[in-house]
């Protein structure tokens, strides 16, 4: 089973929520229900599972976000890019012209 999977079957469980409604574009508050106490729940079991630290869990709103993060992916900033490898977040700022 891949990453993704991983990551939409343990959001899933966390929420108690049907895996058909864990989809990229979910927003885990408007469309999967998840209250603040959730999201910390599921940041901390993120975190466990794949070995990495979520530096800025109130800027993940999607599962995509989430998925990306875990992935090594990025995550967008206003004013700049954080790109997460390995569980370290390195800041890149934009530099606009």
């Amino acid at each position: 089973m891949g990453i993704r999977e991983r990551v939409r079957r343990l959001v899933a469980a966390k929420l108690n929520v049907d895996i058909e409604d864990v989809v990229p574009e979910a927003s885990f508050v408007d469309d999967l229900g998840a209250d603040s106490i959730d999201m910390v729940e599921m940041i901390m079991s993120v975190e466990e599972e794949f070995g990495v630290e979520i530096v800025c869990p109130e800027k993940i709103y999607t599962v995509s976000d989430l998925t990306n993060y875990v992935c090594g992916g990025r995550v967008i900033f206003s004013g700049g890019e954080n790109y997460f490898f390995s569980g370290r977040s390195i800041r890149v700022p934009v530099i606009r012209t």
